[in-house]
């Protein structure tokens, strides 16, 4: 029998019942063939709508060198939608790409792995303050990266930022002259700015013309950027040098 004030925590419990001695779905507080009808409908248990679980951990990337893509899934049951009520918006998986150690490295190309520079070559213009190879976290606290961007365990080129460095002081990594491709080439570097003594990070592209050198800028960051390493891209389509430099 269910009344105007019953309480829901039984309610699919009575719901089954209902059903079970009345016909047509109507509630009886006599046996049903009486057919008299409750002051409440058999179907008026609240909706509940459905929620999510917590994400499941991501799984292992799906390739072992390069770019590959890694998921993750979660489920409608915290609670499940019952009684009519909504299911849970949006997607029950979700997809990253994943960054691995290259393949295969080209010429150009570099991970800094076995202290490779590949192309580049570090010019610095005040005794000290260079360009370094460093794996793990940064000598000073609050500052740089706690690994490399790719593997975790490996290497990334470090510039000291903090004291004793003074504003002004700059460091360069620089390419050899390149000849233009027809199809064109993109640099892409992955970089991290971290700690209140950042200065600026820039890319230069050089031009040669007639024995003269002009350079226009393809990329700038100034001041702190966070902790997480983050991807730099410039394009380039023509025959050039390029120049990376940090100035504190």
């Amino acid at each position: 029998m269910f009344t105007s004030t019953q309480d829901y925590a039984n309610c699919q419990d009575e719901f089954v019942s209902c059903k079970t001695r009345a016909s047509k779905g109507e509630c009886t507080t006599r046996p049903a063939w009486m057919k008299l009808n409750c002051k409440r409908s058999c179907n008026a248990c609240p909706p509940v709508d459905g929620q999510w679980s917590r994400w499941s951990d991501w799984k292992s990337c799906s390739k072992t060198c390069d770019n590959g893509v890694r998921t993750r899934v979660r489920k409608c049951d915290n609670p499940a939608p019952a009684y009519g009520g909504k299911t849970c918006p949006g997607n029950a998986s979700d997809q990253s790409i994943c960054i691995m150690k290259r393949c295969h490295l080209d010429a150009d190309d570099t991970d800094f792995e076995s202290f490779r520079m590949g192309m580049w070559s570090r010019h610095s213009r005040v005794n000290g303050f260079d360009w370094q190879f460093k794996n793990g976290f940064t000598q000073t606290m609050n500052t740089g990266p706690m690994e490399d961007h790719t593997t975790g365990s490996g290497y990334y080129m470090y510039l000291e930022s903090s004291m004793p460095r003074k504003a002004g002081q700059k460091a360069d990594l620089i390419s050899p002259w390149m000849s233009a491709k027809p199809e064109g080439q993109c640099l892409k570097f992955y970089y991290t700015m971290y700690g209140r003594t950042m200065g600026s990070l820039d890319v230069k592209l050089e031009l040669k013309h007639n024995g003269k050198i002009s350079a226009w800028l393809i990329f700038l960051k100034k001041g702190g950027q966070g902790k997480d390493w983050k991807k730099g891209i410039g394009n380039i389509n023509v025959s050039n040098r390029l120049i990376l430099s940090a100035c504190h």
